[in-house]
C-alpha cells in the first residue's frame, strides 16, 4: 500500500523520581531502497509535547514521498531525538493511511511497547535514534486478545490571524471512556478508562491506552454496530480522531494488529459530537467499523 498519511502514537515512561521527559525535539524517520523518503520532526503543539506520563499524537502528509508498506523493514523506521535533554519513551506505535481511506485505512505498520533505550545525542546518555519494528497486519480471522485506542481530543493549536497562539476551546470532558464491544451477541469486551497519569480526554491532549478484552474476537466476528464508544459524565464531548486497533497478545510486543476504528478528522467523518443523557448520565455512540486495508 502506497502510505499518504502517516500516525505517530507515543507514551513517555513516567518513573519516580526520574526525569523521563524532554525539552528536545523528537522525530521520525523512514528509508526503503537505500533512499530517505522522510525525515520529520514533531512540531510543537496544544499538547504537552514528550513529558513523563504524558501521550503525544501527530500525523504527517506523506504524499509524493512514495512510502511503500511491502518496501518497509525492521530498519527503516526511525525514532530520534534532536537535542541532549534524554528522552525515555515507553511505547511508541506508527500507523499509515491510503489515499483512499475507506478501500485502505489505517494500516499498523511499526510498534515498540515497554521501552528501556533512553535517547539523546550524548552519547553517555544513549544513542540518538532506535529503529521500530515493523508490526504483521493482522486479517479478518486474526484472534483479537487486547486493544491499543490512539485520540486525540478536538483543540486548536493554529495561530490565530495576528500571530497569536490560540487558546484551544473547552473541547475535553472530565468524564471517563468506556469502550464496549460485542461479538455475535456476547459482550467482548466493556472496560472504563479513569483517572490515569495521562490527561485524559482533556481538550487538544492524545492519549494511548492499552485495553484488556473478556472474551477473544475476531474482525469476521463483528458487525457494523459492534463497537460502542461511551463518555461517562454529563459534557459533551468531541474527539478529534480515534483509532482502535486489535492485537494478537494479551500483554507485551504484538506480532499482528488488526485495524478496527480509523477517524483521522472526526469533524470530517459525519459523526456527531457526543452529548449526555441526562436520564443515565452518560453519552454514547456507535463507532464505524474500518474496513480492511486492500493492497
Amino acid at each position: 500500500m502506497l502510505v499518504n498519511r502517516l500516525w505517530t502514537a507515543m507514551l513517555t515512561r513516567n518513573t519516580f523520581n526520574v526525569d523521563t521527559g524532554t525539552d528536545s525535539s523528537v522525530g521520525i524517520s523512514v528509508n526503503t531502497g537505500g533512499q530517505e523518503r522522510l525525515n520529520f520532526t514533531f512540531p510543537d503543539t496544544w499538547q504537552d509535547d514528550q513529558e513523563a506520563g504524558i501521550a503525544n499524537m501527530y500525523d504527517v502528509s506523506t504524499e509524493n514521498r512514495r512510502i511503500l508498506t511491502e518496501q518497509l523493514t525492521d530498519s527503516s523506521i526511525r525514532l530520534f531525538i534532536t537535542d541532549d535533554d534524554a528522552w525515555r519513551p515507553q511505547h511508541v506505535f506508527i500507523f499509515g493511511e491510503g489515499a483512499d481511506t475507506i478501500k485502505q485505512g489505517a494500516t499498523a505498520l511499526a510498534i515498540e511497547t515497554e521501552i528501556n533505550t533512553q535517547l539523546s545525542t550524548d552519547v553517555s546518555e544513549g544513542p540518538s535514534s532506535m529503529p521500530l519494528r515493523l508490526v504483521q497486519q493482522g486479517g479478518l480471522n486474526q484472534t483479537i486478545r487486547r486493544l491499543f485506542i490512539l485520540m486525540r481530543s478536538s483543540g486548536s493549536n493554529e495561530p490565530d490571524p495576528d500571530g497569536a497562539v490560540a487558546v484551544p476551546p473547552s473541547w475535553g470532558t472530565t468524564g471517563s471512556l468506556q469502550i464496549q464491544i460485542v461479538s455475535q451477541g456476547r459482550l467482548v469486551v466493556l472496560f472504563e478508562i479513569r483517572n490515569t497519569d495521562q490527561f485524559d480526554m482533556k481538550a487538544a491532549q492524545a492519549n494511548f491506552y492499552t485495553m484488556p478484552v473478556i472474551v477473544p474476537f475476531s474482525r469476521a466476528q463483528l458487525d457494523a454496530d459492534s463497537i460502542t464508544f461511551r463518555i461517562i459524565g454529563m459534557d459533551n464531548y468531541t474527539p478529534l480522531s480515534l483509532f482502535i486497533f486489535g492485537a494478537d497478545r494479551a500483554s507485551g510486543r504484538p506480532n499482528s494488529m488488526v485495524p478496527l476504528v480509523g477517524i483521522g478528522d472526526w469533524t470530517q467523518s459525519g459523526l456527531p459530537t457526543i452529548e449526555p443523557d441526562p436520564t443515565n448520565g452518560s453519552g454514547a455512540i456507535t463507532l464505524p467499523l474500518l474496513a480492511l486495508p486492500s493492497p
